[in-house]
């Protein structure tokens, strides 16, 4: 875009008279519409390039994730499991920061079902580094069982595991973790 295409942009059309068609009048609403969902991603165009910019933009990803884990593990220490979801913030500043934390599988290696559907992101997120996983029996969703059984069926993973629920899901599960788990260290059930 030059600059004097900012300077003088397109102008409306004249206004429809009283006597057009309600046809004529979506046809306008319709280009009205279109243009304005054009101008609207070409101001993101120019936000994504003036964050590109910015002298924090030339950290290195290795750089930026780890300050992104070290904000997670600061906001995470700060509040309960409602609030540790806070960080992810962090990636909604620009495209080059959310791909950076989308890309760093350590920042979503924290899975826990109190965060809804977030955690089965989480978990593909992680892609193959260790986990902590945490599965409520207050979050029941069929989707979390399958998640459970996912974490366990990749023993090698978990660091950590905390399965809070009733006798139900113990018996059903505790069968599947016979598998060795090397990098194990925290194992906590709680039943119901």
């Amino acid at each position: 875009m030059s600059l004097q295409s900012i300077l003088n942009p397109t102008t409306l059309t004249e206004p429809l008279p009283l006597s057009a068609t309600a046809s004529q009048r979506r046809a306008q609403h319709k280009l009205i519409g279109s243009r304005i969902s054009a101008l609207e991603e070409e101001i993101r165009q120019w936000k994504s390039r003036q964050n590109e910019l910015a002298e924090i933009s030339r950290l290195p990803p290795e750089i930026l994730s780890r300050i992104f884990v070290c904000y997670k593990e600061l906001i995470s220490s700060q509040g309960g499991r409602s609030e540790s979801l806070y960080w992810t913030k962090v990636y909604h500043v620009s495209q080059h920061w959310r791909a950076v934390a989308l890309n760093y599988p350590q920042l979503w290696s924290t899975i826990d079902t109190s965060h809804g559907h977030w955690a089965n992101a989480m978990f593909e997120r992680s892609k193959q580094v260790p986990i902590s996983f945490i599965y409520s029996r207050h979050h029941p969703f069929k989707s979390f069982e399958d998640l459970a059984l996912n974490v366990f069926s990749q023993a090698q993973r978990p660091e950590s595991l905390e399965i809070l629920d009733g006798p139900r899901f113990l018996n059903e599960r505790v069968q599947q973790l016979i598998a060795p788990a090397p990098l194990l260290r925290r194992l906590k059930f709680e039943r119901g």
